[in-house]
C-alpha cells in the first residue's frame, strides 16, 4: 500500500515522503523487534529492504524503460518529449537523451515526465541499452545487501533476542549507556 501509484505521486512533499518512510521503519521495527533508538541503516541492513525512495526511483526508471522500448500504450508515448536526435540534425554526444519538458512551476518539475526523463539522461548509456527489463534491473545498481540467512532461522522469539544482542540494546548495561535506565546491575 506504501507503493501504490508511487511513480505517480513521486514528487510529493519531503515531508510527506518522511511519513511514509517511517510507517515502513515502524514496520521494519515490529518484524525485528529492535527498539526506538536503533538507527535506519540497522532496521534495512537487519531486514534486508530497501527505502521506499529507493523503490520508487526503481519503479520509476522501470516504467521510463518500458517507453523507450515501447512497451506502454499509445496514450503514454504520446506524453513523452522526442529524443534530441529526432530534433536536431548534428550528431552530438548526448542524441540519445530525452528534452526535458520546460517547467515554469516546481510541481510540473517533480511530476512523473520531467523528473523521470532528467533521471533517464543521468543514466549510463550501458544501463538504458539493456536489452530486457529484468537486466535493466540488474543494471540499475540499488540492491541492498541481503542480510545473512542465519538472521532468520528459528523461531521469531530467539531471532528477536539476536537481534538485541547484535545491536546492543537487551541487556541492562546498555541500555545504562544509553540513559534508559539508571543503573546496569540487574534486578535480581
Amino acid at each position: 500500500m506504501l507503493e501504490y501509484a508511487s511513480i505517480v505521486w513521486d514528487g510529493c512533499s519531503k515531508q510527506d515522503a518522511e511519513k511514509l518512510e517511517k510507517i515502513q521503519l515502524t514496520a521494519a521495527r515490529i518484524v525485528t523487534g529492535l527498539p526506538i533508538f536503533v538507527s535506519r541503516e540497522a532496521l534495512y541492513y537487519e531486514t534486508g529492504w530497501e527505502t521506499l525512495k529507493t523503490r520508487r526511483y526503481v519503479a520509476k526508471m522501470t516504467n521510463m524503460f518500458k517507453i523507450h522500448t515501447g512497451g506502454v500504450p499509445k496514450y503514454l508515448l504520446d506524453i513523452v518529449p522526442k529524443k534530441r536526435e529526432h530534433v536536431s540534425s548534428y550528431n552530438t554526444r548526448n542524441k540519445e537523451d530525452y528534452i526535458i519538458p520546460r517547467c515554469r512551476l516546481q510541481l510540473f518539475r517533480n511530476s512523473f515526465i520531467p523528473d523521470a526523463v532528467k533521471q533517464w539522461n543521468l543514466l549510463k548509456v550501458e544501463v538504458r541499452g539493456a536489452i530486457s527489463i529484468n537486466s535493466f534491473r540488474k543494471n540499475l545498481e540499488t540492491k541492498v545487501k541481503s542480510p545473512p540467512s542465519f538472521f532468520s532461522f528459528g523461531k521469531r522469539f530467539t531471532n528477536i533476542i539476536h537481534t538485541k544482542l547484535r545491536h546492543n540494546c537487551i541487556l541492562n548495561y546498555d541500555l545504562c549507556k544509553r540513559n534508559i535506565l539508571n543503573s546496569p546491575q540487574c534486578s535480581c
